[in-house]
């Protein structure tokens, strides 16, 4: 259990690193072409997060999912091609114990890399943008009240589409909508095992954007 922690935190860690990393290379002065030179652009994200478990019986019987948050950092190789990363986080509360396990909440969060299509480019005030996505996903485990926990961890893969309208030059809002898949590993009952391993989530999330073209 405490070696499973441990490789759970160090893969969160690799990954924000390298989203940070990501987000380093974004801030500076990447902008558009100058002097010859190619300068990329930049888009992040931060919004509210409500999922929804759909395709596993189990989890939408076992669960009750609360509303999360989404970080995202995007990066526009030309016109309309962007690739970036993302990090969503959310907590569920578990309703009927008997299904998943003596425990009483689950901590979801999944990091991953993503690579999309603006349909009217980057530059157009409203944008329509197709992305997919893979990562990491893990579930942390245990009781509200005390420190026991245990970890479930897997790859996650997401796809979805996106809608962005600009208040300025710098600042707007985004609607989205993704379909996202979880390969987990969780031994347990046969019975179970093969529901809880391939669980899937409708993903609703809006907030705000910043852009620096």
């Amino acid at each position: 259990m405490f070696l499973n922690r441990i490789v759970f935190f160090n893969k969160i860690g690799l990954l924000i690193c390298l989203w940070l990393l990501a987000g380093g290379i974004c801030a500076q002065e990447l902008k558009k072409e100058q002097d010859g030179q190619v300068r990329f652009d930049d888009v992040y994200r931060l919004g509210l997060l409500f999922p929804n478990a759909t395709g596993s019986t189990i989890m939408a019987e076992a669960y009750s999912f609360k509303t999360g948050f989404l970080v995202d950092a995007r990066v526009f190789f030309n016109n309309k091609w962007f690739g970036g990363f993302q990090l969503r986080r959310f907590n569920a509360e578990v309703i009927a114990p008997e299904l998943v396990g003596n425990f009483d909440e689950t901590k979801i969060t999944d990091i991953g890399i993503l690579a999309g299509y603006s349909v009217f480019g980057k530059e157009s005030p409203f944008s329509l943008e197709m992305d997919l996505g893979m990562g990491y996903v893990g579930y942390r485990n245990g009781f509200s009240d005390i420190e026991t926990r245990f970890s479930d961890s897997g790859l996650s893969i997401i796809t979805g589409l996106s809608v962005t309208q600009g208040l300025n030059k710098t600042l707007g809002m985004f609607c989205q909508l993704h379909y996202q898949r979880h390969f987990l590993n969780i031994e347990t009952s046969s019975i179970i095992k093969r529901d809880l391993n391939n669980v899937s989530f409708i993903l609703l999330s809006f907030g705000l954007t910043a852009q620096f073209y």
